[in-house]
Order: C-alpha cells, then sequence, then structure tokens
C-alpha cells in the first residue's frame, strides 16, 4: 500500500503502524484518494476522476485536434490555470494554458514572440491553417500562435508573432 509506515518486529517480519495507517487514511482523504498531480503534463491519459480539483465547465468545448472537441474542464497547477479537453470515456487528452506565468521546461511562455524563443527551440513552424500556427518542443509541448488567416499558404510566420497557447495532446503529427 502507498505511503503506509511500518516497523520491523523480531524475525524481519513488517507490521503496520497506527501512525501509518492514520496518515495513510488523512492523505486519501485529503485527496479525495486520487492521485496528487505535480505536473500538468502528468494529466495525460488519466481519468477526469483523477482530478478532484477539476471543475467542468457545462456546454463548453474544447479543441483537440483541428477536427475534434471534447469536453472542457478547468483546473490550476502551482497558482496556473489549464483547460483540460475530456472524451467520453472520461480520460483526460488535451491540456492547455494561455497563462504567461507557465513556463515550459525549455523556457517558452504564453505571450513571447517568435523571435524571443529559446535558442534551443528548433524554429520549425508548422500550421492548422485557419486555426493556429506551431512548435513542437522537445518536451512535448506545442507552442500557438494565432491564424488570422491574414497569411497566404507557405507565408512564413512573423518574427514579431507572438504565443497565444501552450498545450499537450494528441495531434497529428
Amino acid at each position: 500500500m502507498r505511503g503506509i509506515a511500518t516497523s520491523r518486529v523480531a524475525g524481519g517480519r513488517s507490521m503496520l503502524t497506527w501512525a501509518g495507517i492514520l496518515a495513510f487514511v488523512a492523505s486519501s482523504l485529503a485527496t479525495g484518494g486520487c492521485m496528487t498531480i505535480k505536473k500538468p503534463s502528468e494529466l495525460l491519459g488519466r481519468t477526469i476522476t483523477d482530478v478532484p480539483s477539476a471543475t467542468h465547465l457545462p456546454g463548453s468545448k474544447i479543441i483537440v485536434t483541428p477536427s475534434h472537441m471534447d469536453d472542457m474542464y478547468k483546473v490550476t497547477i502551482d497558482g496556473v490555470a489549464f483547460g483540460l479537453g475530456v472524451g467520453g470515456d472520461g480520460l483526460i487528452s488535451y491540456v492547455s494554458t494561455n497563462d504567461p506565468s507557465f513556463i515550459t521546461p525549455e523556457g517558452a511562455r504564453v505571450g513571447m514572440t517568435l523571435q524571443e524563443m529559446p535558442p534551443s527551440v528548433e524554429r520549425r513552424v508548422q500550421r492548422s491553417a485557419g486555426w493556429i500556427f506551431y512548435i513542437r518542443l522537445p518536451s512535448g509541448w506545442r507552442v500557438a500562435f494565432l491564424d488570422d488567416g491574414s497569411l497566404p499558404n507557405g507565408a512564413v510566420l512573423p518574427a514579431n508573432a507572438r504565443v497565444a497557447e501552450i498545450f499537450m495532446g494528441k495531434w497529428p503529427e
């Protein structure tokens, strides 16, 4: 069992202690019996019931691929607000934020320009026509720049384009 303290008794056997049992029960009650999410990237593939602090937004959908939307939930992790896409099976398929306080492992954040992206980030910009331009980061996060449709196909994203969202989830390569 996770987190239950034991002590060794004569003969080398382990025995549960009351302190360990009480600590386990208190931990389970505090988290609703659910796992504790420490990083937003840990959310993908989990069930929404693993995130008791997530709030469902009835009637709201979130775009998880250019051709699919899932139910939308909101959750705050370490003071950063995230949107979650949750499919009919209850699995979290998409995590996104437009909160500038979130910084990816590569150093990218919402509000920075393409030109300000960290030198370690390859500037291979891809386009989902009429919606976003994006760069896939080594960590699995993608930084998105809005596509207002004003740039023709094949156009280069301007260096002053700003990151509008950071997301992770099912996405065509």
